[in-house]
């Protein structure tokens, strides 16, 4: 059915595609509704819409979902930088689909549903990091009614829609209800989205209230102050519900610092649901009662995820690190909506693949349903191929090929493989054009990123060669032997051979120029300079100092670059030689696999997990973003789910598991307490869960679904 677009005639309207607009010179919220009256009583409606840039549609005063599902896109330099968008930017933001989401209603318990009535409010300009616009307002709905005989119908937005210019959404977090809405003709607008159909459900949302319960009276003309405190840290849309008219000016907050000022003026009997989303656990309010009738005010919060099928928990005889993972599930399930977040306070885009490849992690052994992580992966390769093989951060582009071979491995599912081939092609053609004559990676357009951290007054961030060389080189080393395992999968052997080769001649420059044989490590980079054709705001100049730290070598021993042997030397060293410097939780991730993959588990998993201990403990609703503040004055948000890397590294680790083949079709389990008096581990398949418990001096108990062959070695 054709997507038909409306919107209403508008100053401001440009067809030009705009990235997050900071200044929200073009913020309105408009809304559309109309009602369908039928003679037969209907069965089930099948939905399919969008819009730009931000929408929440109800039906029947009932909700139905936010959207659209997000392009994904990339962290441009230009937001980065405050600049305009290049022409190269806008040519690839015009490029990327906007995506469609469709939703199956069910009526068959209806008696008697006769009546569609739909509302829609869509805000029109991009607010958030993770938002785009092709720089116009625009909503399209199409929907296929099937009645109680079995008889369909089609219907779509079109002119006869009622439209509104709702002038109370004043900017982002400022309503005044006492705006009059200006009721416009609904046009017909050219479809500038051409939409792909999302192959993800819309985001659910539970209404959730400060443990005060939220309700608040006011005697005639009152103020009051309050605190409205959450018992964790939620993400979603605020919600006020007030008898008479008040003015609410808020304060948002995770824990400490505040996020946002909402000032909201409500007039007479009336409610408010954001069209922001926000990361809230404490909500402090000024409320004003500007009725001289007693005046009862709610507020909550329409908390929003991605759907929840089943949530798998590993517990153990520690109560510590049980409090812990369930910091860090709650925080995945928060960064989960309809794109992964590194953060529900940052809302940065698709283009941070280093903090989804860890939350796709953590989802296979929490949550099991690789919808999402799979969506993301497919987004990134067309945005991999939209900016030719150019990424933001660049050493994101060669770990977004560990998230499509892992989501392969735990779904079994080799369209994946196959969908990311092109982008695949790309991005490897890329790297090669920053190969040097040494053989290494010497002239990318910058070494970002390695961590979160400060070292001799630069950011690791965005280091200089000295400080950044050898990781990328780590991550484009785990990208051709990945390429090469995919490429086969593929049944491409030249590609695959290719990959391997030039994996094994990188190895050997690798091995030739950055390991120091008297160190008996490798060195974080030369100390050759950068090209001055290169050096820009990331991308400094290079050092004179050679640097030895525990990230190109915590990277050596993740992707064997070592036997194992030395290997396991070398992350002895590592986690024991505090003169190598500090990891943020991030890198922990690295490190943990390492240890992982190396055999040193039971000696070291638990060591290395006490370190989030202190830092959870300290505030206990959320998931601190990090160990070490990077920069002076930083304030870490308690949402971030790269640090929750634990939800995954545990159960693995207790486990032993390893999939042989893809899908959990064959796997082998060698069971280990690491040191903990007792635990039970409980991961996801897709054919239901493996459970394994654990006592000391007792065979372990496991469980495993028919379905998987299962090899289990015991030590």
């Amino acid at each position: 059915m054709k997507e038909n677009w409306i919107w209403i005639k508008d100053k401001t309207e440009n067809s030009n595609p705009i990235y997050c607009d900071k200044k929200n010179e073009r913020y309105r919220v408009v809304s559309f509704e109309k009602k369908y009256s039928f003679e037969k009583n209907i069965s089930a409606v099948n939905l399919r819409f969008c819009g730009d840039s931000f929408f929440r549609l109800y039906l029947n005063d009932e909700f139905i979902a936010t959207g659209p599902a997000p392009i994904g896109g990339d962290y441009l330099k230009e937001w980065a930088l405050g600049c305009p968008l290049s022409e190269e930017t806008r040519r690839w933001i015009s490029a990327s689909s906007f995506y469609s989401t469709s939703v199956p209603i069910d009526f068959s318990k209806n008696a008697e549903q006769k009546i569609l009535r739909f509302f829609v409010l869509v805000r029109q300009s991009p607010v958030f990091p993770n938002e785009f616009s092709r720089g116009k307002g625009g909503f399209y709905l199409n929907a296929e009614i099937i009645f109680c005989d079995g008889e369909k119908t089609e219907i779509s937005t079109d002119e006869t829609w009622t439209a509104k210019a709702e002038q109370s959404y004043l900017s982002p977090y400022r309503f005044d209800g006492r705006m009059p809405s200006e009721s416009l003709p609904a046009i017909s607008i050219n479809n500038l989205w051409n939409t792909k159909n999302s192959p993800i459900p819309p985001c659910e949302e539970e209404e959730i209230f400060p443990l005060n319960g939220g309700k608040i009276t006011l005697q005639s003309l009152e103020r009051k102050k309050i605190v409205f405190e959450f018992d964790n840290i939620y993400a979603g849309y605020i919600n006020l519900i007030c008898s008479h008219s008040a003015t609410i000016k808020l304060k948002i907050f995770e824990t400490d610092k505040p996020l946002c000022f909402p000032e909201i003026i409500l007039k007479g009997k009336s409610r408010y649901t954001g069209l922001e989303f926000l990361s809230v656990g404490r909500a402090e309010a000024e409320i004003h009662n500007n009725s001289k009738q007693t005046n009862d005010l709610t507020f909550s919060l329409f908390a929003a995820n991605f759907p929840v099928t089943q949530q798998a928990k590993t517990t153990t005889s520690d109560d510590r690190l049980n409090y812990l993972l369930k910091i860090c599930a709650r925080a995945l399930k928060y960064c989960r909506q309809a794109e992964h977040l590194d953060s529900p306070s940052h809302c940065e885009p698709l283009g941070c693949t280093g903090d989804y490849y860890i939350e796709t992690l953590m989802t296979a052994f929490t949550f099991g349903d690789m919808r999402l992580a799979a969506f993301d992966a497919i987004k990134t390769a067309e945005l991999i191929k939209n900016k030719d093989g150019v990424m933001f951060h660049t050493s994101y582009s060669l770990i977004w090929t560990l998230l499509v071979w892992d989501i392969y491995s735990f779904t079994g599912d080799i369209s994946i493989l196959s969908d990311c081939a092109d982008a695949l092609g790309v991005l490897l053609s890329r790297f090669e054009k920053y190969k040097g004559e040494n053989g290494l990676i010497e002239n990318p357009p910058d070494f970002m990123f390695v961590d979160w951290l400060i070292v001799d007054g630069y950011s690791l961030h965005h280091p200089p060669k000295a400080l950044g060389q050898t990781c990328m080189n780590m991550f484009y080393y785990g990208a051709l032997k990945t390429a090469s395992k995919i490429y086969r999968k593929l049944r491409l052997k030249d590609l695959s051979a290719n990959c391997a080769k030039k994996a094994k001649d990188l190895k050997r420059s690798i091995m030739l120029l950055l390991w120091d044989k008297n160190e008996k490590l490798f060195c974080e980079g030369l100390n050759t300079p950068t090209d001055n054709r290169l050096i820009g705001t990331f991308m400094p100049q290079n050092t004179d100092k050679k640097y030895f730290r525990k990230h190109a070598n915590t990277l050596a021993c993740y992707f064997g670059i070592l036997p194992k042997r030395k290997s396991r030397d070398l992350l002895e060293r590592i986690i024991n030689d505090n003169s190598l410097g500090k990891m943020q939780p991030y890198f922990l991730h690295f490190l943990l696999d390492a240890v992982y993959k190396n055999g040193l588990r039971e000696k070291y998993t638990l060591k290395l997990l006490s370190l989030w201990e202190n830092h959870v403990s300290e505030n206990s609703k959320g998931l601190p973003e990090g160990f070490y503040p990077p920069e002076k004055n930083y304030v870490f948000d308690r949402s971030h789910a790269w640090g929750g890397t634990p939800a995954y590294a545990l159960p693995l680790a207790l486990s032993g598991l390893k999939i042989e083949n893809a899908g959990f079709k064959k796997i082998t389990l060698s069971p280990c307490l690491c040191g903990l008096k007792s635990a039970e581990a409980e991961i996801p398949t897709p054919y239901g869960y493996i459970i394994i418990r654990m006592k000391e001096n007792t065979p372990p108990e496991i469980l495993t679904p028919p379905e998987i062959k299962v090899s289990i070695v015991i030590s």
